[in-house]
């Protein structure tokens, strides 16, 4: 009786510790080994977890619970490339991953483009109160001095923004600087002979511009170097985005650079000539240049227009309007 007893007790005993390793497994499995996944993107996206299905973020950070270890992701948005990435998720932690989605560009026709904002206008007229000749902003209706000079400029060439204006003297071939903000100028040693058009960037440190002669747009960086660029005048439309940007298109080739930087899809912009018209970053922080893509335009643009955004460029093209989306 009493050995009874004690199988009994001793299955009773097997029985609660077969139940307790089963719940601590259960439990160990679906709650304890466990940490947090945040990821932190543009959403809505698919995450796709190596072994652990597919979820789907419909806001942004976006909370996956997971068991800890290394994790293998592939993510996906509409319209945007895939992205692959590598996180271990920590046990009863959490590790937050940042996603930067990058759109796949594509152009398609649109009614209309924005209309383009209007060129300020600056003049050069002598203030017979002070004596002195007065750069103003012209047909303002505050009629306020930016900047004073003693002497006269002859000939004057000007082209300015609200941040930057330069001043080229035509006989002379000497220039000036002004910064409105805090209405300074100074010399710039450089040869601006022929200047037939110029256009300042959004943010007032650099300018390009182009000469009768000159083969290439040149630029005028923000230490005030001259700089010619890659990029041929009459096979190339350019104009400055909001981020201090170039965008441009053109029909030269692109060839592969092994530039490393900020940026990505480095290129080097070459004298051949292509069939298709290519658009193009250049960035003068980096004096780099990327590439957006290869479009299916048979002719060099007539008009384009970063979007503030920076991730629309709008073309006027053989009397179509077309809207570029990338990022």
């Amino acid at each position: 009786m009493e050995q009874l007893t004690r199988r009994r007790i001793a299955f009773a005993v097997i029985l609660v510790l077969v139940i307790a390793a089963s719940i601590f497994y259960f439990l160990w499995g679906t709650i304890i080994n466990r940490g947090k996944l945040i990821l932190v993107g543009e959403a809505p996206f698919e995450v796709n977890i190596y072994e652990a299905g597919k979820y789907i973020c419909d806001k942004s950070p976006c909370e996956i619970r997971q068991k800890r270890g290394i994790k293998n992701l592939i993510m996906s948005k509409e319209g945007n490339e895939v992205l692959v990435a590598e996180v271990d998720v920590p046990l009863w932690g959490e590790v937050t991953k940042a996603i930067k989605f990058k759109v796949t560009p594509y152009m398609r026709e649109v009614e209309e483009i924005p209309v383009e904002e209007g060129v300020k206008e600056f003049e050069l007229t002598f203030d017979n109160t002070n004596k002195l000749y007065k750069l103003s902003e012209k047909n303002s209706i505050i009629d306020e001095a930016i900047v004073y000079f003693q002497k006269e400029i002859k000939s004057p060439v000007i082209y300015g923004n609200e941040r930057s204006i330069i001043i080229i003297d035509g006989e002379k071939n000497q220039a000036y600087r002004v910064d409105q903000p805090t209405n300074s100028r100074e010399k710039i040693e450089g040869d601006f002979e022929g200047i037939t058009k110029g256009f300042w960037s959004e943010d007032g440190e650099s300018f390009v511009f182009e000469t009768e002669e000159g083969e290439n747009i040149s630029l005028l960086n923000k230490d005030n170097k001259i700089k010619e660029l890659d990029i041929i005048k009459g096979r190339t439309i350019y104009e400055w985005a909001y981020d201090g940007a170039l965008f441009f298109v053109t029909d030269q080739a692109f060839a592969p650079s092994t530039n490393v930087g900020e940026y990505s899809d480095y290129i080097s912009v070459v004298e051949e000539v292509t069939t298709t018209f290519s658009f193009g970053i250049y960035h003068p922080d980096e004096d780099s240049y990327t590439q957006i893509k290869n479009s299916e335009l048979v002719s060099l643009p007539s008009v384009l227009i970063p979007a503030s955004n920076g991730k629309i460029i709008y073309v006027e093209s053989e009397d179509k309007n077309y809207a570029l989306y990338f990022e």
